[in-house]
């Protein structure tokens, strides 16, 4: 009967050991790169995205397209407009459609500029929302001073009718300065490195419980039976 006593806590204390080594291993690192979502054009962006006042915008039909772009202020170099379309907007180093100023030097500033072209070869239309499209805005020297796959409206015109004719000369429409955009807080990933528990800690500790609780009930069982 004492060789039974001293049996019950050595298994208790085992278990608690077993519990706090399932506790450690429930513990993982928190990866920061996993912890938000990669956009699948943010490399494309990287030293090269939109600046505060500059925007854009496409859509289209088939194989047409209507781009807009609005410069800001400080863009006063800005020769050429590429897209890229589909895969290429990551891949390709030559455009779709190119759109030069028609009187030559460069794009004005503040207006919206407004184009629209025909893209060859696609495989399927075009359809805003779901195809990628991208541009470059780029020097006389063709220097990218902007690469953008992720259109930013800022102020632009009213482009949901499709284009409906081959490519046309740089249309410039003046309009007031660009409605500012309300800041959104951006939630900040945890640092690489930071420990924190993983998704199968509270399963752990149920379990862990749940354990204890019944090796508690048979301990006290056996302790009555044996003062008996």
């Amino acid at each position: 009967m004492i060789l039974a006593k001293r049996r019950i806590p050595i298994f208790i204390t085992g278990l608690i050991a077993l519990f706090a080594v399932v506790l450690l291993f429930s513990i993982e690192r928190a990866n920061a790169g996993s912890s938000v979502g990669t956009l699948p054009d943010a490399d494309f962006e990287e030293g090269l995205g939109m600046g505060a006042g500059t925007g854009w915008d496409w859509t289209g039909q088939g194989s047409q397209i209507k781009v807009g772009v609005f410069l800001a202020a400080a863009l006063t170099t800005i020769a050429e407009i590429e897209v890229f379309v589909g895969d290429s907007v990551t891949t390709s180093t030559v455009p779709a459609l190119s759109q030069r100023p028609t009187s030559a030097g460069a794009f004005p500033t503040g207006v919206n500029i407004v184009f629209a072209g025909m893209i060859s070869g696609l495989t399927t239309e075009l359809v805003p929302g779901t195809t990628k499209v991208g541009i470059h805005l780029a020097t006389a020297a063709d220097a990218d001073i902007v690469r953008s796959a992720a259109p930013t409206n800022i102020g632009l015109v009213d482009l949901t009718v499709p284009a409906a004719a081959p490519p046309t000369t740089s249309i410039a429409q003046p309009i007031g300065s660009p409605t500012p955009v309300p800041a959104e807080d951006t939630p900040t990933p945890p640092a690489a490195g930071d420990v924190a528990p993983s998704s199968s800690l509270l399963l752990s500790i149920m379990l862990g419980g749940l354990l204890l609780v019944v090796v508690g009930g048979v301990y006290m069982v056996g302790f009555r039976k044996a003062k008996q």
